[in-house]
């Protein structure tokens, strides 16, 4: 990449942590041109390696690991092993940052061994992601995308009302931490090119995504007020809400201001004057009522009929994609955000960041060790080498 497009060119990453948020920490800084090394451990037994393992996140037929682990490059140290712990320490002195998430009192002592090797000429920020920090009653507590959603807070305002909390979809709560700490790590790097200093970074991933829920806090903080499950409307400004359509679902917000166009277009003058519909405040009285006229209305049109006749129209419509109708995205085809995995085959979603016009890429995700003989003979590690 041109160097305008490579801001950490020359910068070494040593990413030895397992799961899912610091490959996203990782893969950010290999966007920006830093080299990755991805620290794997071997496996143990008839199991794969905890580097790619279910337990830390990552699913059975490697397509997380396709996507989260390009932009490394990968050698395997046992770091049950003293050999291994000192090869990584080893590696982590030629580096300017490295990434790990051991839990706290793990007795392997990995981050202890490599705070050890900083001083004198050696310096990196470390940056620790665990689940709920370096401190506190909670903090070798073990934890997954499920649990930490929850102990969040944020999924008790996630759900219909009167029945259970649900948990987002996908990996949202490792991506948002795995943001979080690149943000971090990018603080405490040097922006004129002078010389890196050791800063150690407690990255709590519950606390990032506390930190996500602002308003839900300040709201009983300073109102007493508990906010409640809502599904998907929000009754203060209704119509707001999703409801289905010919094809699919489409998101419905009519602001007062565009009621009685949205009336209009519902070949239904007569709510722009019904006392049950009139303003926002009788409308959130009688919501039932007035999706039962929106469903109706909305069963005749697909949704991009319903999304681009909102927005024509000034209404603030989206369609409720699914995974194709991304891929086919006329707008993420124009900015070119999708890439192809190492078949040439397979799409891969991009960097969320472009420069300019130009959207970085970082490469294929290595096989385990693929690199490790380079990486090895490179930086004259001792020992531990798988």
């Amino acid at each position: 990449m041109p160097p305008n497009i490579a801001p950490y060119r020359g910068l070494t990453v040593v990413n030895a942590s397992r799961g899912l948020a610091g490959a996203t920490t990782a893969q950010l800084l290999a966007g920006l041109g830093a080299l990755v090394i991805r620290v794997e451990e071997p496996a143990r037994g008839a199991g794969p390696s905890p580097s790619r393992d279910i337990l830390n996140g990552w699913d059975r037929d490697g397509d997380l690991f396709m996507h989260f682990g390009r932009g490394s490059e990968s050698i395997v140290l046992d770091l049950d092993r003293p050999e291994g712990r000192g090869a990584l320490a080893q590696l982590a002195t030629k580096a300017q940052v490295v990434i790990e998430d051991e839990r706290p009192t793990d007795p392997r002592g990995v981050r202890a061994a490599l705070r050890a090797v900083r001083g004198g000429d050696v310096a990196f920020t470390l940056a620790s992601i665990t689940p709920f920090g370096l401190s506190g009653p909670w903090m070798d507590l073990p934890a997954s995308e499920l649990i930490l959603f929850a102990a969040s807070g944020l999924m008790a305002h996630v759900g219909e009302p009167g029945r259970e909390p649900v948990q987002l979809p996908g990996w949202l709560v490792q991506g948002h931490v795995g943001i979080a700490a690149f943000t971090g790590v990018a603080s405490t790097l040097p922006v004129d090119g002078g010389p890196v200093t050791s800063h150690d970074l407690d990255i709590a991933s519950v606390e990032v995504i506390q930190n996500s829920n602002p308003h839900a806090i300040g709201d009983y903080h300073y109102k007493g007020a508990v906010q409640r499950r809502q599904g998907s409307r929000q009754l203060d400004g209704y119509p707001w809400t999703v409801i289905p359509c010919k094809d699919g679902f489409v998101g419905v917000i009519a602001p007062q201001t565009r009621w009685d166009i949205f009336c209009l277009w519902m070949d239904r003058p007569d709510l722009i004057t019904d006392p049950m519909f009139m303003d926002r405040i009788a409308r959130r009285q009688h919501p039932d009522e007035l999706d039962a006229i929106m469903i109706e209305w909305a069963s005749g049109l697909t949704k991009s009929e319903l999304y681009l006749g909102g927005q024509e129209r000034g209404l603030p419509f989206g369609a409720v994609f699914t995974v194709p109708d991304s891929l086919d995205s006329p707008q993420l085809a124009e900015r070119q955000f999708f890439d192809l995995a190492s078949d040439g085959r397979t799409k891969l979603a991009g960097l969320p960041f472009r420069f300019g016009s130009v959207r970085p890429t970082v490469g294929h995700a290595p096989m385990p060790d693929e690199q490790g003989a380079a990486i090895t003979a490179e930086y004259g590690l001792q020992g531990g080498v798988a």
